[in-house]
């Protein structure tokens, strides 16, 4: 039986500039690369408060939204992230409320805060980095015998 897909796009529009739209795409009991960077590059997460404000949100909305990490590494403006989520429906209200609360909380201890923190370079209101299905990977990698075989 076929998984349940949920495609969302910024657009209707499949392709920009004569380039495939990314997507973020939904799928209930999948392993999930996600990625996310502060806005401008800033290394807001530099400071060791900053830090522990991440991986207290990190945390938090790991265990409440179900997501179970194999790999997390954060560095001083962006973090990655492997992981398995049983329920797809959960991976935008995850994001949301750990990019945005993180946002907030680093951006209270800046030296220097972000007027408005809350949009990106582009002045739109989201958070997400780029969020990347591991079995589309995989069908890409394993075909084109860059890998001979992938084992658990």
């Amino acid at each position: 039986m076929a998984k349940r897909i949920k495609k969302i796009s910024r657009s209707a529009n499949p392709e920009y500039r004569g380039r495939h739209r990314f997507e973020h795409w939904q799928v209930d009991n999948q392993v999930y690369f996600i990625t996310a960077r502060c806005r401008d590059r800033s290394p807001a997460l530099a400071w060791e408060a900053a830090k522990a404000v991440f991986w207290s949100r990190f945390d938090h909305y790991t265990v409440e939204f179900g997501f179970v990490p194999w790999v997390t590494s954060l560095l001083d403006n962006h973090y990655h992230t492997l992981g398995h989520l049983r329920e797809g429906k959960n991976l935008s209200k995850r994001l949301q409320r750990l990019h945005g609360s993180v946002a907030k909380l680093v951006n209270d201890l800046l030296p220097n805060p972000f007027p408005d923190f809350c949009r990106d370079a582009k002045g739109k209101k989201y958070f997400d980095g780029c969020i990347v299905c591991l079995s589309w990977t995989l069908s890409e990698v394993v075909p084109d015998a860059l890998i001979e075989r992938l084992e658990a």
